[in-house]
């Protein structure tokens, strides 16, 4: 027995042998979670600076479910007992999580959660948490920053100054008054990491949000932009929205070129090459030519190209940036433009 244990781990190890099973996901579950955590004394990583006695943080997580669950306290005041800093500056916000994103322990207790509902206490090994599913907020968000020289968290490459950030914020500001679309000027203006397509931060979790923000983003209708406002980051300009699909079905057709990103040895077109042949392959597919036939075809994207360039359901942030404003804009069955990103040049339909 002993001797087939020690086979069966150094065949796992090289790669051989039964693999655990694929982990399920499922985009179209999501939840946002909020939790209280009561910490105890440990030595494992993570551990909080909590000096109870792990029976005393589960008496006291117990009480506070209890409580919490007969109304007597709000989770606010549950929230004030809590050991993590991080989710208690943020109303207990976790984050908003699609199913397959948690540790399968967590995810059982959180996905079995209705709306509103408080878990038993979990142990989490530095203090049992109490997890609590929130109301999905229908708004999504768009968001432009302007950082400067001197900013927290600005780019390097940032050189202006408070005064010329402040500017250049009211001008994007006049930009969007004047109609220019929010995704155009944030691609001009914005040192956000969500920039590239168009802005869009996601669903409003409007906890996660800078405190000094949170009241005037949170007023908003869908349609309804904030003025200019301050920050130690900069200068930001929010706008509520209908939110994206959580997911959507693509197939694709990708073209590399020499130089561009994991493109293969074997691809010696230039830049410009690949661009006119990712135009040959959209025209055919706007002539009736099916998108099997065309990815077999044209498409660089071995792992797809086989399979009729069809990347399945694709979920919001699994995409490069530069590819997710338009395919999630895209109506089923609509052929898309050709979009570069740092892979090559994209041509796009939205299957479902």
């Amino acid at each position: 027995m002993k001797r087939a244990l020690i086979v069966a781990l150094a065949l796992a190890a090289v790669g051989c042998g039964p693999r655990p099973p694929e982990r399920v996901k499922d985009p179209t579950r999501k939840a946002v979670v909020s939790g209280v955590l009561i910490g105890y004394k440990s030595d494992r990583p993570n551990c909080t600076a909590a000096t109870r006695s792990k029976e005393e943080a589960l008496a006291l997580a117990e009480k506070l479910r209890t409580d919490l669950v007969a109304g007597t306290i709000t989770f606010e005041e549950a929230l004030a007992h809590s050991d993590d800093p991080v989710t208690r500056g943020r109303g207990g916000l976790m984050d908003r999580y699609r199913f397959g994103q948690l540790p399968l322990k967590i995810e059982a207790v959180v996905f079995a959660l209705q709306p509103g509902g408080i878990s038993e206490p979990y142990d989490a090994g530095n203090g049992y948490s109490l997890f609590r599913v929130d109301a999905e907020d229908p708004r999504g968000l768009n968001h432009i920053l302007v950082s400067y020289k001197g900013a927290r968290h600005a780019p390097l490459a940032v050189t202006r100054t408070k005064d010329q950030a402040r500017e250049t914020a009211e001008q994007a500001l006049a930009d969007l008054e004047a109609g220019v679309p929010f995704d155009e000027a944030a691609r001009k203006y914005s040192n956000g990491m969500e920039a590239k397509r168009g802005g869009y931060l996601g669903p409003a979790l409007i906890r996660a949000l800078l405190p000094e923000h949170q009241q005037a983003v949170d007023a908003l209708q869908a349609g309804g932009r904030t003025e200019v406002l301050e920050s130690p980051v900069g200068f930001h300009i929010y706008q509520a929205v209908d939110p994206w699909p959580d997911t959507v079905g693509l197939r694709h057709v990708m073209v590399a070129y020499q130089g561009a990103l994991l493109a293969p040895f074997s691809i010696t077109r230039s830049k410009e090459e690949a661009r006119r042949r990712a135009g040959e392959a959209r025209q055919k597919l706007l002539d009736g030519t099916d998108f099997a036939v065309v990815a077999k075809a044209f498409s660089d994207d071995a792992s797809t190209a086989s399979k009729g360039g069809d990347l399945g359901p694709v979920p919001l942030n699994e995409l490069p940036a530069e590819l997710e404003w338009t395919a999630f804009h895209l109506s089923p069955g609509q052929v898309s433009e050709v979009v570069e990103s740092p892979g090559g040049f994209h041509v796009m339909v939205r299957t479902r």
